[in-house]
């Protein structure tokens, strides 16, 4: 995922300065230009303006969609259609089940191998949903393969 959809909060604030810089710029313009030309200069700084608003608000909500879908919470129990479980890797996670019955269930085994058939890495899923490193690389790992 690209760095500016994970991470949306720098992105923002130099959405935010550039608004700012060029409605200061704008102002200037105003001042500055004089007759037919101030009104092509405010039009176009003016147009400016709203174009950065607008990929600043597509950005804010690129991250909601991104974060709302069926990876985005990890308390939730997603229910998992059976042809989507095709090559769930159930074998090679049993010895973790057993170990931390508590940390590790089925359904969040099954939300996160979800998250894995549907391209997320390794590190967003340990992440997302506090299990360790290798139970995450497999479930990728095994996706890929299935």
């Amino acid at each position: 995922m690209a760095r500016w959809i994970s991470r949306p909060e720098r992105t923002l604030r130099r959405a935010g300065v550039v608004v700012v810089l060029i409605a200061l710029a704008e102002l200037a313009t105003l001042v500055i230009v004089s007759g037919r030309d101030r009104l092509i200069m405010a039009g176009a700084l003016v147009g400016a303006t709203l174009s950065v608003a607008i990929m600043a608000f597509g950005i804010v909500r690129l991250r909601r969609v991104v974060d709302g879908g069926p990876c985005g919470d990890a308390a939730q129990a997603v229910q998992v259609p059976a042809a989507m479980l095709e090559g769930f890797p159930m074998d090679r996670l049993r010895p973790a089940l057993l170990a931390d019955p508590e940390r590790l269930h089925l359904d969040l085994l099954y939300s996160a191998w979800v998250c894995a058939v549907l391209g997320r890495d390794a590190a967003w899923i340990a992440a997302r949903y506090g299990m360790d490193r290798w139970v995450a690389d497999l479930l990728v790992r095994a996706s890929v393969d299935a």
